[in-house]
């Protein structure tokens, strides 16, 4: 089971008065995000919209709502499960599109409140709220910098998005909501789940995996097999695909999400006994913040993949952020050959024998590592 601690709900509507294209004045014609703010000792700035699901005709507010809240509470980020506009209500999924947004550009406006910041603001759903997630995550924009709401001055732009058991192929029911835009260098980072046994066909998740990485933008997909059906939240108990949120909270450190820190660049070269590591890794791994991401990078002079003689260069695009990084070096071959088994590559976590582990402060911008590596 997940470990989660108590936390204090409060909710508010999205819209002072009526929502656009409301068509009463009830609970369900009121949209609103139910706040799930994270312990301050735990708090990394980071946040998340999560988007229950339901086919656009009702919300499940539990186990893809108020549980995932306090999942993403427990790693130190803060949650808004929303409420949008539903069918049985009266509501086509367009409106759920403007509610979407619409709470994208109030938890930004209301950044400093919540203590989020507002550069690290995702939106993450499940079933038919992982399309309307990647619907927000395809139609978007900068905000109206004249209109006289100040929430409406505010971006509508996920920094990220999760797509869980669902997709941006996976229409509604009757097809009424239109398909989202193709995808650009400015669709946000996206990172998606489902299994081969799920009513949802993976085709969906795979055509826009490619299109994201056409478009060079950050994604990852995780189909898992056996009984892993459709509506189960984040698979708890389950002991193969509930692994995913693990694999989703690695993915949030890796693209640096959990801090705020710009990344930078790690240039150097690796040396072994005076000799230029010809086939191996360089890694860097946080040595006193678990949030912060690690950084690595493949030598292998045979194909000249960003390397040459040893030397290495880690683009800040992939790179740690300033702080405190643990080197560890990988030696997986020699000259023109590969080591003969696993068991003969080497790992070295000081440069002498008995010595000091190797630790690098990473400042902003450029930075340079050579690590001239003695076995004797």
């Amino acid at each position: 089971m997940y470990e989660v601690e108590k936390v204090t709900l409060h909710s508010i509507p999205l819209w002072a008065g009526s929502a656009p294209q409301a068509r009463g004045t009830g609970s369900e014609d009121r949209p609103q995000v139910d706040v799930f703010l994270a312990p301050k000792e735990k708090a990394t700035g980071a946040a998340v919209i999560v988007c229950p699901g339901g086919g656009y005709w009702l919300r499940a507010m539990d186990h893809e709502g108020m549980q995932v809240a306090q999942w993403f509470n427990s790693q130190g980020i803060h949650a808004f499960v929303l409420s949008y506009r539903v069918r049985s209500a009266g509501y086509e999924p367009p409106a759920a599109l403007l509610d979407a947004q619409r709470a994208l550009r109030l938890v930004r406006a209301r950044a400093e409140e919540f203590g989020v910041d507002p550069r690290r603001l995702g939106m993450m759903g499940f079933s038919a709220g992982a399309h309307l997630a990647s619907w927000a995550g395809e139609r978007f924009d900068a905000g109206d910098p004249k209109a006289t709401d100040p929430v409406e001055r505010r971006s509508s732009r996920p920094d990220f998005v999760v797509i869980v058991y669902g997709g941006p192929s996976q229409q509604p029911t009757d097809a009424k909501a239109p398909r989202p835009l193709p995808v650009t260098k400015e669709t946000p980072p996206t990172f998606m789940q489902l299994t081969t046994t799920d009513m949802v066909d993976p085709a969906g998740c795979l055509q826009q995996l490619l299109a994201l990485r056409k478009a060079g933008v950050e994604a990852e997909l995780h189909v898992f097999g056996g009984d892993g059906g459709h509506g189960r939240g984040l698979h708890v108990g389950d002991p193969d695909t509930g692994m995913w949120p693990n694999l989703l909270m690695n993915w949030l450190r890796r693209n640096a999400v959990l801090t705020d820190r710009p990344r930078a660049s790690v240039a150097g070269k690796v040396t072994i006994d005076g000799r230029p590591l010809f086939l191996g890794w360089v890694t860097l791994r946080p040595a006193d913040e678990a949030n912060l991401p690690s950084a690595s990078i493949y030598l292998n002079d045979r194909f000249r993949e960003r390397t040459l003689h040893g030397t290495f260069q880690i683009e800040s695009r992939f790179g740690p952020v300033p702080g405190r990084y643990r080197v560890e070096v990988r030696q997986l071959g020699w000259d023109l050959l590969l080591v003969p088994t696993i068991s003969e590559a080497r790992t070295f976590k000081s440069l002498v024998p008995g010595g000091e582990p190797i630790f690098v402060e990473i400042k902003p911008g450029g930075n340079t590592l050579d690590l001239a590596i003695r076995t004797k």
